[in-house]
């Protein structure tokens, strides 16, 4: 495997998920890419004390729809570990990967991560989404390259399964939740609260791979709990996260007017 690598990359793994382990590792010899293992915290093994060093209920409580599975804080203090490990070294940026992503195409990939540094496009950024679930309809431009554009979403999307890091953007979320209240990926979506620079690619390099863990996932210890409140609640929550997005577009409505006419003229 090549060492010529500017950036370093963080794989997220629970010790034990051995098959979600074998198929990312695989992938990235694959991709050329040279990685870290980050073993990801198992929040079965957490005390009430560890969580309450790091996760605040009140705030989750007045900020959120549900109190956080012991997995969501595990998958939060994971990522925080990634962040302060890279922070950690002389890098710009960083490529932080959970272990369950699929690489669409690994011939490109690394070339793809190495062309989006900072000081190659000229656009500072915090964090570079590399995944997301649906592509996001009111978006600017920022750089169009031959197989993607590099977009600015107003409406960040969910799940931090794959995402390129720069030191200004680990240091923003370190230095900002002291305490969580949010899951990590949703979070995220709140870019305003420690404001967060986040641009995303159009269309995403990668996917969601190998879903089966052996030890469980978090995606189904939060289909499994309880939800808190009723619907006037949550109701409430989305209106006021509706109302700050609203707030976002209106202040960008000059710069995304102009970037809709550009990518339209580009299509025509």
């Amino acid at each position: 495997m090549s060492d010529n690598q500017d950036w370093p990359a963080y794989l997220i793994n629970l010790p034990g998920n051995k098959v979600r382990y074998g198929n990312s590792t695989s992938q990235l010899r694959c991709a050329n890419v040279n990685y870290a293992l980050v073993d990801s915290v198992n929040g079965l093994d957490l005390s009430a004390a560890e969580i309450d060093a790091v996760y605040s209920a009140s705030l989750n409580y007045w900020y959120y729809k549900a109190p956080l599975t012991p997995q969501e804080i595990a998958c939060y203090l994971s990522h925080k570990a990634a962040w302060a490990r890279f922070l950690s070294s002389d890098s710009d940026y960083c490529l932080i990967m959970e272990d369950d992503f699929r690489i669409y195409d690994s011939i490109s990939f690394k070339s793809l991560v190495d062309s989006l540094a900072p000081c190659k496009i000229g656009i500072s950024w915090d964090v570079i989404k590399l995944f997301v679930h649906k592509r996001p309809r009111l978006r600017i431009v920022k750089r169009i390259f031959s197989e993607c554009s590099l977009i600015r979403c107003f409406k960040v999307p969910t799940c931090m399964t794959a995402y390129l890091l720069s030191r200004s953007g680990a240091e923003k979320l370190l230095r900002s939740r002291p305490k969580f209240f949010r899951p990590v990926d949703e979070d995220i979506k709140y870019y305003w609260e420690n404001r967060l620079d986040i641009l995303a690619l159009d269309p995403a390099p990668v996917g969601l791979g190998q879903q089966h863990a052996e030890l469980g996932t978090v995606g189904a210890a939060r289909r499994a709990r309880k939800k808190r409140g009723g619907t006037a609640r949550k109701a409430w929550l989305q209106l006021k996260y509706q109302v700050r997005i609203l707030l976002e577009l209106l202040l960008q409505m000059p710069h995304l007017i102009l970037s809709l006419t550009k990518d339209h003229a580009r299509k025509s």
